[in-house]
């Protein structure tokens, strides 16, 4: 059997990364949205911008439904598909009143994410990169200064 103690660090460890993983999310989706109105206000032309904007768009909204589900389908009595907070809360309750320990379900199922949280956060890169080179290119096209979190 698993040490319990190395397990409860391993999905610790999860919960802080998923945890980091949403806020950058959300910061990106911020981001997204100071640029969109940013070129409502703007007279410069966003022919290129527009496309590479919409591009990031997509992106964010699969990673979101990877990380998060369909929104459609987080209802009551909705069938979703596993995405991390769903996997992250059965092992919580699997293994929080647990005199037993992990079993190997629990363990399965902590790897699962681990390996998802490694792919999600590359496209959270991706995306984060993707989002800085539009609005380089809004500046060098004479747009309007963005508000941005290094500055």
């Amino acid at each position: 059997p698993i040490d319990y103690t190395e397990f409860s660090q391993e999905y610790n460890e999860a919960v802080k990364q998923i945890s980091h993983l949403n806020i950058q999310f959300t910061r990106q989706v911020a981001r997204m949205a100071r640029i969109k109105k940013a070129l409502e206000r703007s007279l410069i032309k966003v022919g290129a911008i527009d496309q590479s904007i919409e591009s990031v768009e997509r992106k964010m909204y699969k990673l979101g439904n990877l990380i998060f589900g369909l929104d459609a389908k987080n209802g009551m009595g909705e069938k979703n598909d596993p995405n991390l907070g769903n996997r992250l809360f059965s092992v919580n309750i699997g293994i929080s009143n647990s005199l037993y320990g992990p079993t190997s379900t629990h363990i399965k199922m902590l790897k699962i994410i681990d390996q998802e949280l490694q792919v999600y956060q590359v496209k959270m890169e991706e995306i984060t990169s993707e989002i800085s080179d539009i609005e380089k290119q809004i500046e060098e096209n004479g747009g309007p200064l963005l508000e941005t979190d290094g500055r």
